[in-house]
Order: C-alpha cells, then sequence, then structure tokens
C-alpha cells in the first residue's frame, strides 16, 4: 500500500522531527521547515504541524518510527507517564542537585579552611608576599609587596600631612583648655580618714628606738619588698594603710623634692598662655627599648647591627635561641613597638594640640636623639625636657643615679593637665593612679591605642581629616577610661577608687566625722 507524504497545516511537506524540549525529551513528531521559528516560544506545549506521529490528520500515514533505545531506558524513562508528572520530577531532580552540590561546597570550604588560615597568617607574619607586575614601556616591572608594618613609613605620613598641621597652626581653639569632658568626672576624694580612725605620723627615731630592738629581738634581719605579695582584695582598714603609705606618707627625698617643685613651677610659667597648663609625654624610645621590642625604624643596616649588640650586651643569646623568629612587622602591627617622638607629635596634633601647647617630655637617653626629636620640635616648639628646664649645676647631683632623675619626670608628668603614655611599666602605672587619687578619681591620661595607630601610620596617603577624626576617637575613649574603677584583680595603685576614695558628699561626712572624733 503506497503510503503519501503528510502534508503540514501550513500547506508544506513534513518530516521527522525530534524534540529536545525538558518536558518532551526525544519525542518524534513531524513537522515542516518553520518549525522552530514563529511557534518556538510554545513549544513546550504545542508543537507546529503534526502533534503525534499517526495522529493529526485523515490522511493516511505511516506509524512512528519506534523510539531510541538511549531514550526507551535511560534517564528520561519517568517522563513517559505524561507531561506533568515530568515536570514534577525534574524539580524534584533539581532540588537534590542543588542541596548535593551545596554540601560539597561547603565540604570543600571546610577542607581548605586549614590552609586559607596558615596563608593569612604567613602573609600576616611576611612570610609571603605578593608580586605587583606593572606593565611599562612594553616591559613587565615586577614590584614586591612589602608585608604590612614592615617598612616605617611614618616619615612619608608626616610629609604628607606636615602642610594641612602648618595651615592649623596658631588655631584659635586649642584642645589643651577641653580635652576632658567635665560630664566624665564623677568627683570623687580622698577618703582615707574614715577607713583608719586614727592616723600619726613617726619620726625615724621611733623606728631607730621602738622598732629596731623589737626586730633584733625576733630574729628579722632584712625585710625585702613584699608589696607585690600582699593580695589585692583585702580588709578596708589594711587597704585604706596601704592608700595612707602609697599616695600620702611616702615622699621623694627633700632634694629630689626641692628641684622637682622648681621644675614645675618653672614648666607652669612657661605654660601661662595656656593658664599653667601643659602635656607631659612618657616617651619610650631608648636603644634597650628599641633593641627589646626587635622592631626596625628607617636606620638600615647601620640600625640592625646596633640593635643586634645592644641585644647581646643586655641579653645574652635570648634573641639567638632555636627556633626563636623576629618578625619586626608583625610586631608592630601588633602594637608592640615603641612610639617615636615623630608619631606622639602627629597624634597629638591630630587630636587638636596646636603649636602653642607646651610639652614636656620624660624621657632616658633617646635614641638618636637629634634624629628623632627633630620632628617633634618642629610641631611643638615650646618643648622642655628636665636637661631644658633645670641647669646643669641643678642636675649634677642627679646624674648618674636613673632612678632620682625619673623622680623628677615623675613630679613634672604628676602636675600636668594631660598625661601621654606610650608604653607599659611600672613609671605610668603608679603616675596613672597618683594622677587618679589627685583630680577627682579621673586619670587625665592619653592611653593610644597602637594597634590602630600603627595601621594609620602604614597609611602613607591617608588625608589629614581621615586621622583627625581617628585621632579624636581616640582622646574621646582615652576621657571616657579616665574614671575606670578597681576590679578585684586589679592594683589599687593604678585604680584607687574607690578603695582609696569615696564620692563628694560621702568624703565631706568621713571628713566631719574624722574632725569630731580628734576634738
Amino acid at each position: 500500500m503506497e503510503v503519501g507524504i503528510p502534508i503540514c497545516r501550513c500547506g508544506l511537506k513534513v518530516k521527522v522531527v525530534v524534540s529536545w524540549t525538558d518536558d518532551n525529551p526525544g519525542r518524534r513528531f513531524y513537522g515542516c521547515k518553520n518549525y522552530g521559528r514563529e511557534f518556538k516560544a510554545s513549544s513546550r506545549s504545542q508543537m507546529h504541524g503534526l502533534s503525534r506521529l499517526g495522529s493529526g490528520s485523515n490522511r493516511s500515514v505511516p506509524s512512528s518510527p519506534s523510539s531510541s533505545p538511549r531514550f526507551r531506558y535511560g534517564r528520561y524513562k519517568s517522563f513517559s507517564g505524561g507531561g506533568g508528572r515530568g515536570e514534577k520530577q525534574w524539580a524534584a531532580d533539581r532540588i537534590v542537585f542543588v542541596l548535593i552540590s551545596t554540601v560539597f561546597r561547603r565540604k570543600g570550604v571546610l577542607l581548605f579552611a586549614p590552609l586559607l588560615y596558615i596563608a593569612g597568617m604567613l602573609l600576616y607574619m611576611g612570610l609571603l608576599g605578593f608580586d605587583v607586575l606593572n606593565l611599562k614601556n612594553a616591559v613587565v616591572v615586577v614590584h614586591r609587596r612589602s608585608p604590612p608594618g614592615s617598612v616605617y613609613h611614618s616619615p612619608r605620613v608626616f610629609q604628607k600631612l606636615w602642610p594641612s598641621m602648618e595651615a592649623e597652626s596658631n588655631a584659635s581653639h586649642n584642645a589643651l583648655m577641653t580635652t576632658w569632658n567635665l560630664k566624665m568626672q564623677h568627683g570623687w576624694k580622698p577618703c582615707i580618714n574614715s577607713i583608719i580612725s586614727k592616723t600619726g605620723w613617726s619620726s625615724a627615731a621611733h623606728y631607730l628606738q621602738k622598732v629596731l630592738p623589737k626586730l633584733e629581738a625576733m630574729g628579722a634581719v632584712r625585710i625585702a619588698p613584699f608589696s607585690n605579695r600582699l593580695a589585692y582584695s583585702v580588709p578596708s582598714n589594711v587597704q585604706g594603710i596601704r592608700c595612707l603609705s602609697n599616695f600620702q606618707a611616702l615622699r621623694f627625698a627633700e632634694p629630689i623634692r626641692t628641684l622637682a617643685d622648681k621644675m614645675v613651677e618653672r614648666m607652669v610659667k612657661n605654660s601661662s598662655h595656656s593658664g599653667g597648663k601643659y602635656v607631659s609625654v612618657h616617651l619610650r624610645f631608648e636603644m634597650d627599648m628599641v633593641a627589646f621590642s626587635c622592631c626596625e625604624y628607617d636606620g638600615g643596616e647601620e640600625e640592625k647591627h646596633e640593635m643586634d649588640i645592644a641585644r647581646e650586651r643586655s641579653w645574652r643569646g635570648k634573641f639567638r635561641r632555636r627556633g626563636r623568629v623576629i618578625r619586626p612587622g608583625a610586631n608592630r602591627m601588633d602594637g608592640k613597638c615603641p612610639l617615636t617622638p615623630l608619631e606622639v607629635g602627629l597624634m597629638l596634633r591630630g587630636m587638636g594640640f596646636d603649636n602653642n601647647t607646651s610639652v614636656f617630655v620624660a624621657a632616658g637617653n633617646i635614641y638618636k636623639a637629634e634624629k628623632y626629636m627633630a620632628p617633634l620640635k618642629q610641631m611643638f616648639p615650646l618643648l622642655e625636657t628636665k636637661d631644658t628646664l633645670a641647669t646643669p649645676e641643678e642636675l649634677a647631683p642627679f646624674k648618674g643615679h636613673s632612678s632620682r632623675l625619673a623622680a623628677l619626670d615623675y613630679t613634672v608628668c604628676l602636675h600636668s593637665e594631660v598625661f601621654v603614655t606610650t608604653q607599659g611599666g611600672n613609671f605610668p602605672h603608679f603616675l596613672i593612679g597618683h594622677r587618679r587619687y589627685l583630680f577627682g578619681g579621673h586619670a587625665k591620661t592619653i592611653k593610644p591605642d597602637k594597634r590602630k595607630l600603627a595601621l594609620l601610620f602604614d597609611s602613607p596617603h591617608i588625608r589629614w581629616e581621615t586621622f583627625k577624626r581617628q585621632m579624636k576617637d581616640m582622646l574621646r575613649h582615652s576621657d571616657m577610661k579616665g574614671n575606670e574603677l578597681k576590679k578585684p584583680s586589679a592594683s589599687v595603685y593604678t585604680f584607687p577608687v574607690p578603695d582609696c576614695m569615696c564620692k563628694q558628699t560621702e568624703a565631706a561626712s568621713a571628713a566631719n566625722g574624722s574632725r569630731s572624733s580628734f576634738e
């Protein structure tokens, strides 16, 4: 029987076409040459031409060719049950695929997490660095990027910001006059008399005639320093004796007090334009401090050689032990490098202290003082040290005695309006507590965030407005931390509130009570 060629309803001859849509994969049908053009968008539900082989026409047509074995028993077998079921199955398969890929993706991240962490630490420590490629005149130039903090960029920052600082010189507003927010001061007053019912002073003869014989009889031959062995949390009467001894009874020797008082008077006189207020800075940039920190500045190979000699002289072999790794850049970014005089000056100018501010620098022998102190003097012409406040004749009896010279610095810093600490140690810890005891519980101390400063000083292109904003935030933070109360594990020498001090109303009532008890 002769079979005629089917004709599409558009009048064209048709041929066998295979559908590759998601809903009808591998489905065969008759279609003319127009199939897939005008009606491509509707091909998923309606097919141009004869929708099924052997149907859709009254004419005699051959039976449908057998489907491909690939789709007869393949992955699309489930679609034979109908279009709706096929769509649901496809959606389910898609969801399962997404879930499985997500799980494997997360497992991959977990597997690579330790490697990412190690790579990050190596970058931070400076063991790895990225090379920067630059095409210049058709030549590839490779620049090795230095690890963060490995280069002392502060001089470049100073050169960038100095014109802006000069433009603000002799400004009408000086931060020295409004450094501390009066609302942050809670009005604490010393109230040792309320803790200790009766006080008295004993002469040296009393100890020689009364105390010494008892010590000899009891077999006591030496009294070692024991302040660090006395618990911080003790009964109030014992704590009161400690407060009385530390903040009132203990005094420097008469020669130290006499010269120190003269230096304070001269500093106040030199600061008459600001009401006698001045800023004191405890600068720790001596050679031994720089050497111990293992930080590098801009001295090159000469500086490295000098620091190696200083480390070996003071700490024989400590820094050459096997396994000891010294990473100056990591030390700087971790805030462990001593601030240079230049960095202290940048910080103070950013906080709003102009070039009319009187500054006293308490320090030992500054490492390469002529080089490193020059920028600080440029920013603050009214800068003083104990060597400029006192004459060589006045300082002669104290030369060669570092503790006595430190006592002079301590006294001048104690009476300053603003105290700046740049490194830890006993000097600032005791001084901060003493200032809290004198200034109503507020330390009036700037304790900079050295990690934050390291990031800012590592940005040679930083703008003056950005730098000032960061410094003023740091000043406000120091103001807020000035009124800290003593925690159970903290030292009363640094935090005398509330063990050694009371609120003003409490202190007044305590004073009245003690006065009546002595009448």
